[in-house]
């Protein structure tokens, strides 16, 4: 996935910062734009425009889903699980979704 000109990720973070009073509605429309509400809820008791800039700087999405299929595929010996962390990782890279299953790949 792309990152976004400097120039746009700053333009959206003063528009958050200045046209939303209340952080719901960023958090709203985020979700409807297909954001994870846990990586919406990671830094929402920073100020207004921090939690903007965390949301779109990448630094707010440093989280892999893993599920028990998942946990089983590693404990089996199937993935290693620096292997299996890696994989997930670009994908997440890759695709920009936090979660990505090993059964998958």
């Amino acid at each position: 996935m792309s990152r976004l000109p400097y120039e746009i990720t700053e333009a959206m973070i003063q528009c958050f910062g200045k046209c939303f009073y209340y952080k719901d509605l960023v958090a709203s429309f985020l979700l409807k734009s297909g954001v994870s509400d846990v990586l919406i809820d990671n830094y929402r008791n920073e100020p207004k425009y921090i939690w903007a800039r965390h949301q779109f700087s990448g630094r707010g999405a440093n989280i892999i889903f893993m599920t028990g299929e998942d946990i089983f595929y590693i404990l089996d010996g199937r993935y290693h699980l620096q292997d299996a962390l890696r994989a997930k990782h670009e994908k997440a890279e890759q695709e920009g979704r936090v979660y990505y299953p090993l059964s998958s790949l």
